[in-house]
Formats: structure tokens, C-alpha cells, sequence
């Protein structure tokens, strides 16, 4: 699958539609082993190691508590580890993109969708990121009520 074949299976997604995780989980189980790669060099995105930066100059405590929601493969765990924090789990609704993620240091990583409960206590992180997930089709609206 290239990135334009990723891309373009966003089309069938309704940002409206709560319902949307099987074609998510589908679409980035056959993007995840090109995704990085997509995503550095096709993209060009360049938010997770930007927001881990900013992140780094207002949480000076290294041992801080972060969950990072919407892991994927763990990019924004990967600029966590070099920033050297220490303690931070991810949540994906793909299990492909959360098998590539455990090699970024992650502390825990949960297979989870912010469409539905998050397999995560209440107020048991000092942080919370979630770069590049709020996005057409990923998360419905009523989940910021």
C-alpha cells in the first residue's frame, strides 16, 4: 500500500460516524509497515518531534507520567525517549501500529479506540498527547462533550 492508497481510504470515513473503528483498524494494519517511512518522507509531518520539543520546554520533571493517545508505530514515543522522559504509555486502535511501537520505549501500550472508554484510569497521567489523531474520521465529535 503506498501513502496515496492510506490517504485515499480516508474518503470512505464519516467524521459523523462514530463507527468508523473497523475501517481505521484496517486502514493502518495495511499502512503500518510503511508508515514511518510514509509519513517522514512522503508527508513530510513534522508535528511529533515539534510538539515533543515544546512538551520538553514546559515539563522539565523527566519522570512525569505521559500518555500518548493515538500512538500508531510510536514516533511520538520515539522523540520521548530522546527528550529523556521516562515513563509514558501509548493507546492505537491498531494492533499492527502498536507492534512496531514497542521497540520507542513505551512503558505499556494498549490496544484502544477514542471513540469508546479508554483502557486507562482516570487522572493516572501527568500528560496527555495525542498528535495528528483529531483528524477526518478518527474520532467523532461527541467525544469532546
Amino acid at each position: 500500500m503506498s501513502v496515496k492508497d492510506g490517504l485515499n481510504n480516508y474518503k470512505d470515513l464519516d467524521l459523523r460516524n462514530a463507527n468508523n473503528d473497523q475501517k481505521l483498524t484496517k486502514v493502518y494494519r495495511d499502512w503500518a509497515e510503511k508508515y514511518d517511512y510514509d509519513n517522514d518522507h512522503v508527508l513530510g509531518t513534522v508535528s511529533q518531534p515539534k510538539s515533543v520539543a515544546l512538551l520538553s520546554t514546559r515539563l522539565k520533571d523527566k519522570s512525569v507520567k505521559i500518555i500518548d493517545i493515538g500512538c500508531g508505530t510510536g514516533l511520538v514515543g520515539k522523540n520521548l525517549k530522546a527528550e529523556g522522559f521516562r515513563y509514558f504509555d501509548g493507546i492505537d486502535i491498531s494492533e499492527d501500529m502498536l507492534s512496531i511501537a514497542k521497540s520507542r520505549g513505551y512503558t505499556n501500550l494498549f490496544l484502544g479506540s477514542l471513540n469508546k472508554q479508554l483502557p486507562v484510569l482516570t487522572d493516572s497521567y501527568d500528560c496527555a498527547m495525542c498528535i495528528g489523531v483529531f483528524t477526518h474520521g478518527h474520532v467523532s465529535s461527541d467525544r469532546f462533550n
